[in-house]
């Protein structure tokens, strides 16, 4: 015959062995797909094109046919349009956005 104390302590124990299990599998049910994708440039803090690319061909594709992929590029010399040299400014609602560049980095710097 159980005791009353026995059988909580068995409840006790099948409880915590199922929370326990419970919550394994979430995370592991839940850890994305590209957890461990590395970006191309450990330093930039971000992924790059071609690692989403990997495991999201079609959302790639129709993105790389916009102009939104000049627009989501690292600022260097070669991918920045805009004329960074003389003074460069613009007004639009009270907002003064000036273009600058400082140690060799791009900057607009709003004001207003």
């Amino acid at each position: 015959m159980m005791t009353p104390r026995f059988a909580l302590a068995v409840a006790t124990g099948v409880s915590t062995s199922l929370a326990i299990a419970l919550v394994a599998a979430t995370i592991y049910l839940t850890t994305p797909d590209y957890a461990d994708v590395r970006a191309g440039r450990i330093d930039a803090g971000y992924l790059e094109s071609n690692d989403c690319r990997k495991c999201h061909e079609g959302n790639y594709a129709t993105w790389h046919a916009t102009f939104h992929r000049t627009m989501t590029q690292e600022a260097n010399p070669k991918s920045v349009l805009g004329d960074f040299e003389r003074d460069n400014t613009i007004t639009y609602q009270g907002v003064r956005a000036e273009m600058v560049r400082e140690d060799g980095r791009y900057w607009m710097q709003l004001t207003g």
